[in-house]
């Protein structure tokens, strides 16, 4: 997309909850640039959310969306597990997005007759931009990052975003502010393994969707009988 243009949305999944919504390929994959991010209150709080298998291609087979505030991505992994063509690993990718928080869980399923043994990667980033500038195509540097083990933190311009892992990772690096975790994962035959993120921001003014509560709210009072 050219800078200076808005970006467009026609092929992108919305998963929307006011004042709350998420935008990502239909993949559903999040990725960098574009309109793509989570958002609350006119503010992108996520802005990169890659999930992959090192040595594995991740086919996408379909997705669906029950509800507004809800998407499931479904694929196959090729390149790891096979003995045959068909593929053995199968993964699902649920989002959820609440007024409050952003939420997905990846689960990946061994259908094979043997034992897998993986490295699942994360890759996660923002730009704390806010919407004015993501629709002029004109968003802002990778905010930089504080990483765990288990979580990412990012703060700035008035803004704090906690991106909190349901596993601990093995391998957390960092380039160009984007933050890298990994997890070396051992399943049995027709087991799962699940990872999740969980999402919450925090902004020191609320504009956007809601409307400022008023100083004085107004009060309804009930009429007198009879009139006059």
């Amino acid at each position: 997309m050219p800078d200076g243009q808005q970006p467009a949305l026609h092929d992108l999944v919305t998963v929307l909850c006011a004042p709350s919504v998420a935008i990502s390929a239909p993949d559903g994959q999040i990725r960098a640039g574009g309109a793509s991010g989570f958002y609350r209150h006119d503010r992108r709080g996520l802005a990169l959310l890659e999930i992959g298998v090192e040595g594995a291609e991740l086919v996408p087979t379909g997705a669906n969306a029950p509800e507004a505030g809800r998407a499931c991505f479904h694929g196959v992994l090729r390149g790891q597990g096979e003995a045959n063509p068909d593929p053995v690993l199968h993964y699902r990718r649920e989002r959820r997005a609440g007024g409050e928080s952003f939420a997905e869980t990846w689960t990946l399923c061994n259908h094979s007759s043997r034992d897998a043994d993986l490295v699942v990667t994360a890759r996660v980033a923002t730009d704390l931009a806010r919407m004015d500038l993501v629709k002029a195509g004109a968003p802002g540097a990778l905010a930089e990052p504080e990483a765990t083990g288990d979580g990412v933190r990012w703060q700035g311009d008035g803004c704090a975003v906690d991106l909190a892992a349901s596993r601990t990772a093995d391998d957390v690096s960092i380039e160009d502010n984007q933050v890298r975790l990994s997890w070396r994962v051992e399943f049995p035959a027709g087991a799962q393994w699940s990872l999740s993120f969980a999402l919450h921001q925090h902004e020191q003014e609320q504009s956007g969707f809601l409307p400022q509560r008023p100083a004085r709210p107004v009060r309804l009072v009930a009429p007198r009988a009879g009139g006059g």
